[in-house]
């Protein structure tokens, strides 16, 4: 696979990407590819997976604008073409890929920013689905079983004796872009030294303190690139996960005994949807904080957790969540990219 892919950007380089300096386009000279030198050259790394979506995110525009640029010879100003948002633009308009969701190998592709710095997103004024949506549906629409693989045997499980009920906390690194923009008070250790540390302790002291019952057990799962942090817990039943390093956060998640999934804002959040877990999400993702279609109350998470009752928008926000992403086929289409720029033109979005 890495050497077909790396075999298809050298040659996709060499025929139909000979940038200017500045990383414009040959056939497009007001479409700029940002940081298209570290892009390009990056052909080692694909050996790891999650480069792939990355490079084929824009080596699918750039084939798609050299078979269609006619389509786009009416746009006269420059158009920049990136990854994440997180550097300053090059241009007044913008159009930024990022991860999918659902599955994590579709994308996000957006005018102003991924996640809650989207200009579409979920609100409880959303209408609701016209007939109900089950998560056999989800999966079937979106090849999503790779999403739930089950690596984890039985016996590890039982050899592990994991709490009768426990709530599962997805930590984030302190890098995350998700963070930056949580609107919560977290914020403030967004790339910080140690920041992952930090975020993981601010999270540990506010569950303690939030709990709806002295019996409440959280399990702290850490993102995999921050499993080395160390967390400072008033009470011994809330639980560092140190448990098994064979263990993921999507086995945990998939246990019975776990009663629900608490977050800032990861993606874990949606990959919990696909188990029909109840989540919570102490900032903002794909809405904002006061239009969480989980509520704003941990108690009131805690209390459904308990009953084993959803709340009355969770399908109606994942169907949002899988409408709003596209798939690798559909960035080929030009139309969906004539759209987007015709959106971003007319409102000369810049983030």
């Amino acid at each position: 696979m890495s050497l077909l892919l790396g075999h298809y950007f050298k040659k996709l380089e060499k025929n139909a990407c000979a940038f200017y300096h500045d990383g414009r386009l040959p056939f497009a000279p007001n479409f700029i590819i940002a940081d298209h030198q570290r892009l390009f050259s990056g052909f080692n790394d694909f050996h790891k997976p999650e480069q792939y979506s990355r490079y084929i995110f824009f080596a699918a525009f750039i084939q798609m604008l050299g078979r269609h640029h006619k389509k786009f010879d009416d746009i006269q100003q420059d158009i920049e073409i990136t990854w994440a948002g997180k550097s300053k633009s090059l241009a007044p308009v913008r159009i930024i890929g990022e991860h999918g969701w659902l599955p994590r190998s579709g994308y996000q592709i957006c005018t102003q920013g991924s996640n809650s710095r989207r200009k579409k997103l979920f609100t409880l004024d959303e209408p609701k689905l016209p007939q109900f949506i089950t998560i056999d549906d989800v999966k079937e629409a979106r090849d999503l079983s790779s999403e739930l693989y089950d690596h984890c045997t039985p016996e590890i499980f039982r050899s592990l004796g994991l709490p009768d009920h426990f709530y599962l906390v997805a930590l984030q690194t302190g890098d995350d872009f998700n963070l930056k923009y949580s609107d919560t008070d977290f914020t403030q250790f967004y790339n910080q030294e140690n920041s992952s540390q930090k975020v993981a302790q601010a999270i540990a002291d506010y569950l303690d303190t939030n709990r709806a019952s002295p019996d409440d057990t959280f399990i702290f799962c850490p993102h995999p690139r921050a499993r080395d942090i160390s967390l400072k817990l008033q009470r011994k039943d809330c639980i560092s996960h140190s448990i098994d390093p064979r263990l993921s956060f999507r086995d945990l998640a998939r246990t019975p005994n776990c009663m629900g999934v608490i977050s800032i804002n990861s993606n874990a959040i949606h990959e919990s949807m696909l188990l029909e877990k109840n989540v919570f999400t102490l900032g903002s993702l794909l809405y904002t904080r006061e239009n969480s279609p989980f509520g704003t109350s941990l108690k009131e998470f805690f209390e459904r957790c308990k009953r084993k009752e959803l709340p009355s928008r969770y399908y109606d926000y994942l169907n949002f969540v899988i409408q709003e992403q596209c798939s690798v086929s559909e960035l080929f289409d030009w139309r969906m990219w004539r759209r987007l720029l015709d959106e971003a033109i007319a409102s000369n979005t810049q983030p």
